[in-house]
C-alpha cells in the first residue's frame, strides 16, 4: 500500500463524512421549515381563539401535523413533570404539543358567552406554553445550523464525520431496518460511549494516515507490530 492509495482512503471518508454533513444540514432545514411552518399556523389558530372564533380547518391541520412535530421536538417537546394551570393533577413526561392542542380545545369549549376569566387564563398559560417550547426548539435548531455550516467548511471535519458514519453503519442500519425506531437510533448515536469510541478511531485513524504518508506503509505495519507485541 503506497502513500497515493493512503491519500485516496482518507479522501474517500472525508467525502463521505462531506456527504453525510450535506444531508444532515438538509435534514435540519426541513426541520426547521417545518417548526417555523407549523408555529406561524399555531400563533393564527391562536389569535382566532382568543377572538372566539374556532378555525376549525387550522385546528385540523395543527392536529394532523402535531403528532410529527412533536417526535422531532424530541426531549424539547416533553415536560417531565408538568401541573395544569389551577389544577391539583401532576403528570409525568408529559407531550407538550398533542396534549397541549387537546387541552386547549377542551379550555375553549368550556368559554360561556362573557367568557370565565379563570378558563380563559388557562386558555392563556397552555397556548403560551406550546409557543415558547416551539421557539425554544427552533432557537436550538439555528444553533445548530451554525455548527453545521462552520463544519461543513472544515476537511478535517469532514473526515471525522466520515469515520463516524462507517462506525455507526450497523446502529444505521437496525434503523433503516425498522428494528430500531428513530427515538432509540437517536439515543444510541449520541450515546457518550459510542462518541468515545469514534473519537478515538477518528484519532487513531488520522495519526496513522499522517505517519502512513510521510513515512509510508511499511513504517506504520512496524509500529502496529511493536504495539501488539507491548499488548
Amino acid at each position: 500500500m503506497g502513500r497515493w492509495t493512503i491519500v485516496l482512503i482518507i479522501f474517500g471518508i472525508s467525502i463521505i463524512g462531506f456527504i453525510d454533513l450535506i444531508f444532515s444540514y438538509r435534514s435540519l432545514m426541513s426541520k426547521k421549515n417545518f417548526s417555523i411552518e407549523f408555529v406561524n399556523k399555531y400563533r393564527e389558530f391562536c389569535t382566532g381563539l382568543f377572538r372566539k372564533n374556532l378555525n376549525e380547518e387550522l385546528y385540523q391541520w395543527l392536529r394532523l401535523k402535531c403528532s410529527r412535530m412533536q417526535t422531532i421536538m424530541g426531549s424539547y417537546g416533553i415536560a417531565s413533570i408538568y401541573q395544569p394551570p389551577f389544577s391539583n393533577i401532576i403528570y409525568r413526561n408529559h407531550q407538550i404539543i398533542v396534549n397541549g392542542l387537546s387541552e386547549i380545545r377542551k379550555e375553549y369549549s368550556m368559554l360561556d358567552d362573557l367568557g370565565s376569566s379563570l378558563t380563559y387564563r388557562n386558555l392563556e398559560e397552555m397556548a403560551r406554553m406550546i409557543d415558547d417550547c416551539i421557539i425554544l426548539y427552533i432557537g436550538s435548531l439555528e444553533d445548530v445550523e451554525k455548527d453545521l455550516i462552520s463544519e461543513m467548511k472544515n476537511p478535517l471535519i469532514w473526515f471525522r464525520e466520515g469515520i463516524r458514519f462507517i462506525v455507526l453503519i450497523p446502529i444505521s442500519f437496525l434503523h433503516w431496518s425498522g428494528l430500531i425506531n428513530y427515538n432509540t437510533y437517536n439515543k444510541l448515536t449520541n450515546n457518550l460511549l459510542v462518541k468515545t469510541i469514534t473519537m478515538l478511531i477518528t484519532l487513531i485513524g488520522l495519526i496513522s494516515s499522517i505517519i502512513g504518508i510521510i513515512q509510508g506503509y511499511d513504517y506504520l505495519v512496524i509500529i502496529f507490530n511493536k504495539i501488539k507485541e507491548l499488548l
